[in-house]
């Protein structure tokens, strides 16, 4: 075993260096490593030395643990080894990534000169922090999803929010009310790591289900961060403006000390200009669809509930993108859909457009694959870590821009013959994902549920619309993104001039300068390819000169290149010749001309190198001053990515374009499922809608499990989610309003992380819906109340139908999924609910299910041939016939309390009565309307004033007649 120095006599080694006695005993190297560290206490340090990084004392130990290196020891001027392991410099990205996935953050201490001329220490720096989302490691990062980090500032007011994505340029503020709708904006990023001030620890935001659920690193920064002086003179400074209403957030006071806070996280961390951090972005809280973390989940937007896998989820159907920005925008799509209708509108005209002309929409995703990913590729290039190999990148993507708008020019004048598409009117913000909204709806739009903007119809067909919207006016949008993306001739000429077709990684080794783009680099190379060639050249012409005929070139280390003459010549040796050495035999001379060629040749691979390192980098400076041009080309080519594949997956799957009124209704024809329709090998069948804030406000949907009623109800909400992100949507036709939130209630289980039962999570989760849905939300709620008794769960499912169907409370649209038959007795008793059941065909005790919604209640359940679908054991099956053919009798509670294991009852031969029979009644299911007993209860309950009936009244009335059964039947129970 190694003498390794024990250091744990030190709470750490960031404290090491404030004692004195300790560092005057250490090597001058260790004692900058130690100070290094002592200023950087929450870092592990990466210490650059040669051709490694390395890590000494408690680093050391932690690192060799989580990377399963080998522990060694360095000299350090102590008597014991310091701890210490160290990994390749070449290879640090993948050492860094694994570091950062495990928590920690890692400090990159660089060595700022060259090891060979330093004089005595090494001078080194650290130049980078790197952390959860400060990660640039391209091969960690995942394409298709951007890599948030957030910052959250937190006071009684509101919440200020800022995001950024430094390997693409996003920056993005907000505000929000609550903790309820952070904890929503915080799943809708799904950040890699969250800042906060110390209240926000104090707050209910649960950040132990944000650790959990997105692994999630939460870090605390101090007040100073958030102080307003100088949190909004580094954004001015930063964006060289002197106003906050120049970038358009002066009205997000909380945001705007969280984007100064991040911004100056993001200096101390990252050690540069942030230069590709060109624009800051507001949005108002209402410019989007109110998404909550459960309906993100349930309707598997982006992945599976079940395997968390893309496969199968919406993204997947949809996703049909060529280009890694074009992804993260359709998936920044899904997450935000729009509740600005004219901008839905605008997403659809160039999904429609591109639709109309196929041909050239195909051309164009063929050229659109070709195109890198330019957003990383410029931070990189900003942040002066790109190799030969983005440049390469960068300049085959320049290539595609030519070909790109030539075919969008050739669509705009198929669509337009006339005049240029493009209009002052039609703005960016239309399609950027994070531009603030004015409104949530479009004033213009018509009132009636008729006189919508466009008429839906096939995606790739020719489309009629309303005399409004023209197919100039539709191309407009595609117009506008093709002079987005600008002019680079020259850049890419400097790039094809500059670089060669297949450079090394590396920057520092050279190879990488295309010949005839520098005459000294040229020189240089030909020296060393050529100087054998040169000094063979220079001895004939000597010789012929001087008319030595043995006249010999030769190389020794200690005096290089030299003419050799033998004395029997010296004579003829010319003037021009400097003697160097004298032998017995002959003399060496030099001349200018050869210490010329011996200097280009000796030193020429080391000059080559820098001379092609200094080249690289007046190449990559002048890519870098266009960094703004270039992020909104590839913002113009992330949203040609997005609309064309949006594009072709309408036309593939049959897709129409959804029209929107003012009228508050949904009215599909034939909608389908987007994702089942899709992962089934047999047709899918096709389901009409229709909900409004009137007559058909409440959809209660009853039959049997396994029939397609959460397909069904999750199949809605999909549509309506897909319109408003600017898709085309599964059905013959499909009349929408905007819908601001759509919120799901779909299945439930125990939380064991918070003690949280089933029935608790689901009352929670009912309970976040009544409070916040709105109007103009769509609810999906299915088998509420089930998670306790009987009676409980139908009392609670009846109070939430009666509050959500009254307007005065709530009036949203809902489709309520129930096992409650009784639940169906509520059509017209309530106004606006409406009963549709799943169609089944029996044959014997065979039940065949029609996926088909149609009117009317379901009468019974088809518990048992569900059960025998799922292959329960024949006895099992057998003896729950039996049982269900004994239930009968009304009074249910009395009589199962009397049920003997054979199916009679002691208590009903101790009385002298009959045995008790059970026929066509479901155990879960007992109704509340059937029973004649107890008529004085329902004349009560027939008597209450529902629609002037607040939800608690209708619980307390529910509680009082509910009591009054129970004690009833209490009485009855066998004594």
């Amino acid at each position: 075993m190694e003498n390794l120095y024990d250091y744990t006599q030190y709470a750490s080694s960031a404290v090491m260096a404030e004692d004195s006695k300790f560092m005057q005993q250490l090597s001058p190297m260790m004692q900058h490593y130690l100070r290094t560290k002592h200023d950087n206490p929450d870092c592990l340090l990466f210490y650059r030395l040669g051709d490694f990084y390395e890590m000494f004392f408690d680093d050391a130990v932690t690192v060799s643990r989580e990377l399963e290196l080998t522990l060694t020891g360095k000299s350090c001027g102590l008597s014991q080894r310091a701890p210490m392991c160290g990994v390749p410099y070449h290879a640090v990205d993948s050492y860094l990534t694994r570091l950062v996935e495990y928590g920690h953050k890692v400090a990159i201490c660089e060595q700022m000169e060259d090891p060979r001329t330093a004089k005595g220490i090494v001078r080194r720096e650290v130049v980078r922090i790197v952390t959860p989302g400060t990660n640039l490691d391209m091969n960690a990062l995942e394409e298709g999803k951007n890599n948030y980090i957030l910052c959250a500032f937190y006071t009684s007011g509101q919440i200020g929010i800022a995001a950024a994505d430094i390997s693409t340029g996003d920056f993005l503020v907000t505000e929000v009310p609550d903790t309820v709708k952070l904890y929503d904006e915080i799943i809708g990023y799904s950040p890699a790591e969250l800042l906060c001030n110390d209240a926000l620890l104090m707050s209910r935001l649960d950040l132990g289900d944000l650790r959990s659920r997105l692994s999630l690193q939460v870090s605390t920064i101090g007040t100073s961060f958030f102080e307003e002086s100088s949190a909004v003179k580094l954004l001015l400074e930063h964006f060289r403006t002197s106003s906050l209403l120049s970038l358009g957030i002066e009205d997000f006071p909380s945001g705007t000390l969280a984007a100064g806070a991040l911004l100056r996280y993001l200096y101390d961390t990252q050690k540069n200009s942030l230069s590709n951090l060109t624009r800051i972005r507001a949005y108002a809280s209402g410019k989007y669809m109110l998404l909550d973390s459960s309906t993100r989940r349930n309707l598997e937007l982006t992945q599976t509930l079940r395997d968390k896998k893309k496969r199968g989820s919406l993204l997947w159907v949809l996703d049909k993108t060529c280009t890694a920005m074009g992804a993260r925008l359709l998936h920044r799509f899904l997450e935000q859909p729009l509740t600005n209708r004219q901008e839905i509108e605008k997403r659809l005209d160039c999904v429609e457009s591109l639709g109309a002309v196929s041909v050239d929409r195909d051309e164009l995703r063929e050229y659109l694959r070709s195109v890198y990913d330019l957003e990383r590729l410029m931070t990189r290039i900003s942040y002066q870590s790109a190799n030969p190999r983005d440049l390469i990148a960068l300049r085959d993507s320049l290539r595609m821009f030519v070909p790109i708008k030539n075919v969008l020019e050739d669509i705009c004048r198929t669509l337009d013959p006339g005049e240029k598409t493009a209009d002052a009117a039609f703005s960016p913000a239309s399609f950027t994902a994070s531009s603030r909204a004015s409104s949530t709806t479009s004033s213009t739009a018509s009132s009636t549920d008729t006189a919508s903007s466009t008429a839906p119809a096939k995606a790739g067909t020719s489309v009629k619309d309303t005399p409004s919207a023209s197919s100039s006016e539709k191309a407009a949008g595609l117009a506008l993104l093709n002079d987005r993306i600008g002019d680079y001739g020259e850049l890419l000429e400097l790039l094809e001039n500059s670089l060669v077709d297949e450079p090394p990684v590396t920057i520092r080794e050279g190879g990488m300068i295309r010949s005839g783009f520098d005459e000294d680099i040229d020189h240089l190379r030909d020296a060393r390819d050529h100087g054998r060639q040169w000094l063979m050249d220079l001895e004939t012409q000597d010789r012929e000169r001087t008319g030595i005929k043995n006249l010999r070139i030769k190389y020794n280390k200690v005096f290089g290149y030299y003419f050799e003459v033998t004395n029997s010549f010296k004579h003829l040796v010319p003037e021009d010749y400097i003697r160097k050495q004298t032998l017995v035999g002959s003399e060496r001379y030099t001349t200018q001309k050869l210490k010329e060629l011996e200097d280009s040749i000796l030193n020429a691979e080391d000059k080559l190198n820098t001379l092609e390192y200094d080249a690289f980098c007046r190449v990559r400076e002048a890519c870098a001053a266009r960094i703004s041009d270039f992020q909104k080309a590839a913002k113009a080519l992330a949203h040609l990515d997005a609309f064309a594949s949006l594009s072709l997956v309408a036309e593939r799957n049959h897709y129409v374009r959804p029209s929107f009124n003012e009228s508050g209704s949904i009215r599909i024809t034939a909608g389908r499922h987007p994702v089942v329709e899709q992962m089934q090998s047999g047709d899918f069948i096709p389901n009409d809608t229709l909900l409004d804030n009137k007559n058909n406000c409440i959809c209660i949907i009853t039959g049997p499990n396994m029939a397609g009623k959460s397909t069904y109800m999750r199949q809605v909400a999909l549509i309506v989610l897909m319109a408003q992100i600017g898709s085309f949507v599964p059905a013959d036709k499909a009349r929408l309003c905007v819908t601001d939130r759509i919120f799901t209630r779909v299945g439930a289980s125990d939380d064991l992380g918070s003690g949280q039962s089933t029935f608790m999570v689901e009352m929670n989760e009912v309970s976040n819906i009544l409070r916040n849905a709105t109007s103009k939300s769509l609810l999906i709620l299915d088998e509420i109340g089930r998670g306790t008794s009987t009676f409980d769960g139908m009392s609670i499912a009846w109070a939430v139908v009666e509050h959500i169907s009254n307007r005065r409370y709530l009036g949203a649209k809902t489709l309520f999924a129930t096992h409650y038959h009784e639940l169906t007795e509520l059509e017209g008793k309530i106004s606006g609910v409406k009963n549709y059941c799943v169609a089944v065909r029996e044959s014997g005790e065979n039940i065949v299910f029609l996926r088909k919604i149609v009117r009317g209640g379901a009468d019974k359940s088809y518990g048992i041939q569900v059960a025998r679908l799922a292959g329960l054991p024949d006895l099992v099956i057998d003896r729950a016939m039996e049982l269900v053919s004994q239930l009968s009798d009304n009074d249910i509670t009395a009589r199962l309390q009397s049920l003997d294991g054979k199916g009679g009852t002691s208590a009903g031969k101790k009385n002298g009565s009959k045995p008790v029979h059970y026929d066509d009644v479901d155990l879960a299911q007992m109704s509340l309307f059937d029973t004649t007993s107890d008529e004085d209860v329902l004349k009560e309950l027939s008597e209450v004033d529902i629609q002037n009936l607040t939800p608690l009244d209708a619980l307390n009335t529910l509680y009082r007649l509910q009591s009054r059964l129970k004690n009833r039947w209490s009485a009855h129970e066998p004594s």
